[in-house]
């Protein structure tokens, strides 16, 4: 799924929709949530959004509960909220797992 550029505040994505990247830079996303059924998700690049500190820390526990390596979670920018307690251990984790995970 790729929305950039489309000021957008928010987006609901069906659960049954079987995402392998999600690319949603540049809008006014204040949150993101990730269901349990995007197993598959591999590509996240939410830069320059408004992500609240809880959207950001669920985000990161959320894939790194799917037990997955190697993907890319870009959450820059913006006024994205910086990670805190548990997402900053499930960042960590995505990282050993070879993650590429960047935040503010």
């Amino acid at each position: 799924l790729r929305m950039i550029d489309s000021n957008v505040s928010a987006i609901n994505i069906p659960e049954e929709v079987n995402l392998r990247s999600l690319v949603v830079n540049n809008n006014f996303l204040t949150s993101l949530a990730i269901l349990a059924t995007f197993t598959n998700l591999l590509f996240i690049f939410a830069n320059d959004n408004e992500l609240d500190q809880q959207s950001v820390n669920s985000l990161l526990i959320m894939i790194e509960s799917f037990g997955t390596s190697n993907g890319q979670i870009l959450l820059q920018g913006g006024t994205n909220a910086v990670p805190t307690g548990a997402g900053l251990t499930a960042k960590a984790a995505l990282i050993a797992r070879g993650w590429t995970v960047t935040t503010n």
